[in-house]
């Protein structure tokens, strides 16, 4: 079973291992989809 967010769980061990901020690596990636973009981001 998955979660329709991870908001609840992200405090758990679950994300310990997942930064809180993007990569520069991955806001290239988000870069490439213009029509994606996360506000203030």
């Amino acid at each position: 079973m998955l979660p329709d967010t991870g908001e609840r769980y992200q405090s758990t061990p679950l994300f310990a291992d997942i930064p809180v901020e993007m990569t520069s690596e991955e806001v290239e990636i988000s870069k490439s989809t213009p029509t994606a973009q996360i506000e203030g981001g």
